[in-house]
């Protein structure tokens, strides 16, 4: 008798996804899937888990965002701006379509963080930081001197400065 139940519980929920019409079915999965698409633009890990707590868990599709925004329940929390501020950990991450290549900043203060390995601040207040450490020689760049910023592959940004090697930054603030 007890098998017969177990039976009946296991058929029961599959009978009601079969009757299930197919477009709302496919509705819902569209909406799942945008979710689950903004949420995983985020970075932070415990933001991302709560995005998709807050929309995906007990069975809410309804608290999709919408398809033209991108964007996710989890409000951005003093999101930098300007040139690489997608490099910038933070709880949501707005990547623009238009995305600069390269810029020329002027530079406010450069101080050596370790043997090396310079911090730039720039004008803006956007703060660089050397990933790879200088080569022998070099001559980091001092307030007031203009730098290049420049897009490389797979995210990279370089900076050039006064026709020297080319040096591998990253985006603190």
């Amino acid at each position: 008798m007890a098998n017969h139940r177990l039976k009946w519980l296991v058929a029961l929920p599959a009978a009601l996804v079969a009757t299930t019409p197919a477009a709302a079915q496919e509705e819902d999965y569209e909406r799942i899937v945008t979710i689950m698409r903004a949420c995983a633009e985020i970075e932070d890990v415990m933001a991302r888990v709560t995005c998709y707590d807050n929309n995906i868990g007990a069975g809410r599709p309804s608290a999709a965002p919408s398809a033209s925004s991108g964007t996710s329940s989890v409000p951005a929390v003093n999101a930098p701006a300007g040139f690489g501020a997608e490099m910038v950990r933070q709880p949501e991450v707005r990547r623009s379509q238009e995305q600069e290549d390269a810029i020329t900043a002027r530079v406010s203060s450069v101080s050596e963080v370790e043997p090396d390995i310079y911090l730039i601040t720039l004008s803006d207040g956007a703060q660089w930081r050397f990933v790879d450490s200088a080569p022998f020689g070099f001559s980091p760049p001092r307030a007031g001197d203009t730098v290049e910023l420049e897009r490389g592959s797979l995210g990279s940004v370089f900076l050039e400065y006064d026709g020297q090697r080319r040096i591998r930054v990253r985006r603190l603030r």
